[in-house]
């Protein structure tokens, strides 16, 4: 027979949730306040369960004699100080590099609304960026910043990389022993802030706020959206529910007004906002649920917008401009199919499909741009696409086809590209930074093509071509 947290868990985050705990640990289900400790923790229980049986230990033990934060971070290496003013708070931002600094440095309530300690390694000069870029590696540590809500138990620690890592928020799994051993009684005490969790980090895309652990799909600028809620200076913030909708991390659609509150302020991302106001504001409304588990937008019969988990899976074409937007930077996609086929101009820039089992975008599309877009895999398709940006983006997974008489294809700092290319017909080719070594590319010998060099086979295939011309 299920005890009555087993079944308060059920109802909560769903049987499976429950399953997961009991089969794996059903000692987990005696840990106190546990349906409050994982109420936001959404509806898959797996990465969190080596952390939940952790909450059946001992936690960090007080030491008998409080040390100082600032001398502790001294004898780890850093020069660290107390940031209580604006100008302390944003010091640290010369280390940064353009693209990577802090969404602190923009808040000029943060150090009122937080506790911060900024530590830079003494040898900080001397320490030369890392390739690849990991989170704890010499140079995204030499520069942190310790930040704890002062009304509420929540601590961070960022490093220098910011974005560019995964889960830059959480250096040293946001444990400040990881740092120094008892770093984090001397900041408890120093700032009389009980921060402390179990020995066990929370996995990527979880953040703990006081005793609860919340699962965000996206992190912006301090805030933490999740499927249902939002987390702001420490303060979990629910959504009223089957009235507020998270349609994407940062908007959210009251199905009431009609009106959707958008969090994330970025000029760029106001077209969804603009979309599905437009679409519903003559039309009643329904949120029927849809093949994926999550639930669609409908208005006058018209299906405007698709998500799951807060996140969008499907999107209706932007009546108003006859290309899909940017403003989706750092999104998450999910959903077995993530479908963009009716757009013959098409922008994609920042996100992650990795989680999405089929991406279908338009084969015959006149322009596609592609940039910094994570997780591509499959079949895609663009034999018949005019124009072609694919920037900064790894293709290992994905096998693609090109279309040998596109007028401009622009493969530039281009991951793992490889297979055999006709583009024989291409105008104009750019391949500036990428590794040509895996693919056999046949070119245009009266086309413009930059970034090969001399020594590679496709230049020499190329000079072939316009010799065998030439006689």
């Amino acid at each position: 027979m299920k005890n009555a947290v087993y079944n308060l868990i059920k109802k909560q985050n769903g049987e499976k949730f429950a399953q997961a705990i009991s089969k794996y640990d059903n000692g987990i289900l005696e840990v106190p306040n546990l349906p409050h400790i994982v109420k936001y923790a959404g509806r898959d229980a797996g990465p969190l369960l080596r952390w939940l049986e952790s909450l059946k230990k001992v936690k960090i033990t007080p030491e008998k004699i409080h040390a100082d934060p600032i001398e502790l971070l001294s004898r780890a290496g850093y020069d660290a100080y107390v940031a209580d003013t604006l100008e302390k708070q944003n010091a640290i931002e010369k280390y940064f590099a353009p693209g990577e600094r802090l969404c602190t440095f923009k808040d000029k309530n943060r150090f009122r609304n937080y506790f911060i300690i900024n530590a830079v390694r003494r040898d900080v000069d001397n320490i030369v960026r890392n390739s690849p870029a990991e989170r704890e590696d010499a140079y995204g540590t030499s520069v942190i910043s310790i930040q704890i809500a002062k009304n509420s138990p929540f601590i961070s620690i960022k490093n220098r990389y910011n974005h560019t890592v995964e889960c830059p928020d959480n250096t040293f799994n946001s444990n400040p022993d990881n740092i120094i051993m008892g770093l984090s009684d001397a900041l408890k005490n120093y700032f009389g802030v009980d921060f402390s969790t179990s020995g066990v980090p929370i996995p990527h895309n979880y953040v703990l706020v006081g005793d609860q652990v919340c699962k965000y799909n996206l992190e912006h600028c301090a805030t933490y959206y999740g499927s249902d809620f939002y987390i702001r200076d420490g303060v979990v913030h629910e959504l009223e529910k089957n009235i507020e909708w998270m349609i994407h991390p940062g908007f959210v659609f009251n199905v009431s007004t009609k009106q959707v509150t958008r969090y994330v302020k970025d000029t760029d991302q106001k077209w969804l906002q603009d979309f599905v106001e437009d679409g519903v504001k003559k039309h009643p409304v329904q949120m029927p649920k849809n093949i994926y588990g999550g639930r669609d937008i409908v208005a006058g019969g018209r299906k405007i917008l698709g998500f799951q988990d807060g996140m969008i899976t499907w999107v209706d074409k932007y009546k108003n401009a006859p290309w899909y937007p940017s403003g989706l930077g750092y999104s998450k996609f999910v959903g077995d199919v993530l479908d963009f086929s009716g757009f013959d101009d098409f922008y994609l820039e920042d996100c992650d499909v990795s989680n999405v089992r089929n991406l279908v975008l338009n084969s015959n599309a006149k322009r596609i741009y592609i940039n910094r877009v994570k997780g591509l895999h499959g079949l895609l398709d663009f034999s018949g696409v005019r124009d072609l940006v694919i920037c900064d983006t790894d293709v290992s997974r994905a096998v693609i086809k090109l279309n040998s008489a596109a007028y401009s294809i622009d493969l530039s700092y281009v991951r793992g590209f490889a297979g055999l290319h006709d583009l024989s017909k291409v105008s104009f080719i750019d391949i500036v930074g990428t590794d040509l070594d895996g693919a056999t590319v046949k070119l245009n010998p009266n086309g413009v093509v930059r970034g090969i060099s001399c020594a590679s086979t496709v230049y020499q295939n190329l000079v072939a071509a316009r010799a065998g011309r030439a006689h």
